[in-house]
C-alpha cells in the first residue's frame, strides 16, 4: 500500500501487467513495464504463465489433470475450465456477451469485432483455447497490450478501471475507453 503525505491518500500499487487482487499477470512484463526474455519463436510466449495460459494449453489439447496435485495445485480441469471462461470474457469471444460490450472490446483491443463474433462460436475447450489464441495473436504494440488487456478486463466487469503512470509526463494516464467516474458496462 502506497500513500501520499500530503494529501492523506492511500492507494495499491500494482506492477506492470497486473490488474487489482490478480495473482498472474496478463501479459508477462519487467519491473519496468518493459519486455522480459521469453521463448524465441512462440507468439505467445509473453502469455505463458499468466491468465491466458489455460488457454494456450486448451490451444495445444492439452487438458489439466481432472484432480490437481500436490506439485501443481492451481493446474486441474475445473480450474482451466474456469481460467478460459475469464480469458475468453476478456478477448471478447465469449458467447453470452452482448454486441455492445463486444465492439468496445474489439475497439480496445484494436481487433476486428467480427473477428470477436467468430471466435464466440467456439465450441469445446480446444477450439475456445483457439479463438482466445487467436485474438491474443493480433494484440500487437507490445508497450500497450498489459494495458489494453486490462481495459478489456474492465469491460467486462472483470477489473477495476486500470491506470498507468507516466514516469516522464509525471501523470496518471486513463484509457480513452474507461468513462470517467462511469461503471463498467453490465
Amino acid at each position: 500500500m502506497i500513500e501520499c503525505r500530503s494529501h492523506g491518500f492511500a492507494f495499491t500499487l500494482y506492477p506492470p501487467g497486473y490488474a487489482p487482487y490478480l495473482r498472474r499477470p496478463v501479459v508477462k512484463l519487467g519491473p519496468d513495464g518493459g519486455r522480459i526474455a521469453v521463448e524465441p519463436g512462440f507468439p505467445l510466449a509473453c502469455f505463458d504463465e499468466t491468465i491466458f495460459a489455460a488457454a494456450i494449453d486448451a490451444m495445444r489439447g492439452k487438458a489439466w489433470p481432472r484432480e490437481s496435485s500436490l506439485t501443481t495445485p492451481d493446474r486441474s480441469w475445473g480450474s482451466q475450465g474456469r481460467d478460459l471462461d475469464v480469458a475468453a470474457r476478456i478477448v471478447g469471444v465469449a458467447r453470452d456477451l452482448g454486441d455492445a460490450v463486444r465492439t468496445r472490446i474489439a475497439a480496445a483491443l484494436s481487433v476486428d469485432t467480427l473477428l470477436l463474433l467468430e471466435g464466440a462460436k467456439a465450441i469445446g475447450y480446444r477450439a475456445i483455447g483457439k479463438a482466445v489464441c487467436e485474438i491474443l495473436r493480433r494484440v500487437g504494440g507490445f508497450s500497450g497490450r498489459a494495458m489494453k488487456l486490462l481495459v478489456a478486463g474492465f469491460l467486462v466487469s472483470r477489473f477495476g478501471e486500470p491506470m498507468q503512470f507516466d514516469h516522464k509526463r509525471k501523470i496518471v494516464e486513463r484509457s480513452p475507453f474507461c468513462a470517467r467516474g462511469a461503471s463498467p458496462p453490465g
